[in-house]
């Protein structure tokens, strides 16, 4: 048995002496062999969880869609549902009817006097006109960037409540409430900032800069028997010129003039320090809105937002007061193109007729013939500017996670 062990050895080895290259070569690539697949299952396996973390940051990303989409509705919501509060507190501001009561009660030989109402009656129903526009433009930024810092908090609250979830951890109801009443107070506190004083620091600015119109201060209501198409463009143009901030100073303000210009558009929509006894909770909310109305993102989104809706509204005017117009930057249906041009009214006309646009503008219902009011109109307009949707939806997509696989594809 020795024997046969030993000649069993004997002829191994001399098969291993006979063909070592091949038995070296065989072994390298068996190891090679090994670790290719090892690779292989290794590669297999990175490539499964990357699969996994892309899944998951897919539905994520979903998730994150749907809530923009549900801020936006909910904005458009909030923002006409205060309409009538707006429109109340603006009539209250700027009171036109006043000055028409005094003119109907004063006596028509009492000439002087009527003059000088009917000047009043001027400058007042202008400074309402521009001041309507003008807020309803600041209004629709507040909200949608009140609400999206709300939606984005809720949004990242779900994502740990599902991780709480998952680990067997408790909801904590109370933090809930908490939560709830600290964003509660954020958006009433706006919103009746820019009721009792937003709107007064916009009427106060665009008095100014309709008193200072020398074209509009020519126009007397006694003598001025027809206003044209082109005069009153004009007007409208050169008032609206005055009010709003110039293009080059949006996104550079660099030195303590143009500082100053953003930090009055600023005040128009938010007061600019915490108040003494706000939760803690409420100023970070705070905080979030003010770093947005700091940020390069605002300039573009009010100057885009008033340009395009003085311009829609100075051409609904146009139409109201001289007939169909055939250039509109708002596309829409018209059943009736062939209306015949009306005569140009003389300016104590134009004065109610521009009350008449401002109440379309400050109503949320749709008018008796079907037709969208231009609050609807309007609002769904600027809700497709590409500078107004960026100026939001920073609050939801700033803070991405660098190792966020989406982010990095997008």
């Amino acid at each position: 048995m020795w024997s046969s062990l030993m000649h069993g050895k004997e002829r191994v080895c001399g098969f291993v002496r006979r063909h070592r290259k091949l038995v070296v070569a065989t072994g390298v690539t068996a190891v090679c062999g090994a670790g290719v697949y090892y690779a292989y299952r290794r590669v297999m396996g990175e490539a499964e969880r990357f699969t996994q973390q892309l899944q998951r940051q897919m539905a994520e990303h979903q998730r994150l869609q749907l809530s923009v989409a549900s801020t936006t509705e909910e904005s458009n919501a909030t923002i006409h549902r205060f309409l009538p509060k707006l429109r109340k507190t603006l009539f209250a501001l700027v009171n036109l009817e006043e000055i028409v009561a005094a003119l109907k009660a004063l006596p028509k030989a009492q000439r002087a006097k009527r003059n000088e109402l009917w000047e009043d009656a001027k400058i007042t129903a202008v400074t309402r006109y521009f001041t309507a526009l003008i807020a309803f433009g600041v209004w629709h930024l507040l909200v949608f960037a009140q609400i999206s810092i709300i939606g984005k908090r809720t949004f990242e609250r779900s994502k740990d409540k599902d991780k709480d979830k998952a680990a067997g951890r408790s909801n904590d109801e109370a933090a809930d409430a908490a939560r709830m009443a600290a964003q509660h107070a954020f958006l009433a506190s706006g919103l009746e900032y820019f009721l009792d004083e937003g709107l007064e620091r916009i009427k106060k600015h665009v008095e100014q800069a309709v008193v200072a119109n020398e074209q509009l201060q020519s126009w007397e209501v006694n003598s001025k028997l027809k206003v044209d198409r082109e005069e009153l463009n004009d007007l409208l143009q050169s008032i609206y010129l005055s009010i709003v901030p110039s293009t080059s100073v949006a996104g550079t303000a660099i030195d303590e003039e143009d500082d100053a210009k953003w930090a009055m558009w600023r005040s128009f929509l938010i007061y600019s320090e915490k108040k003494a006894g706000q939760d803690e909770e409420v100023i970070s909310l705070l905080n979030d809105l003010w770093d947005l109305l700091d940020s390069e993102l605002f300039p573009p989104a009010l100057q885009q937002s008033l340009a395009f809706l003085c311009g829609n509204a100075f051409q609904d005017l146009n139409e109201h007061v001289y007939g169909y117009t055939e250039h509109k930057m708002l596309v829409e249906d018209v059943t009736n193109e062939q209306d015949t041009a009306k005569k140009a009214p003389p300016l104590a006309k134009l004065i109610p007729m521009l009350q008449t646009e401002i109440g379309k503008l400050l109503t949320a219902t749709n008018a008796s013939d079907g037709q969208p009011s231009y609050s609807r109109k309007y609002s769904q307009g600027l809700g497709e500017l590409e500078a107004f949707r960026n100026f939001y939806e920073a609050i939801f997509f700033q803070h991405a996670d660098e190792g966020d696989v989406i982010s990095q594809f997008i």
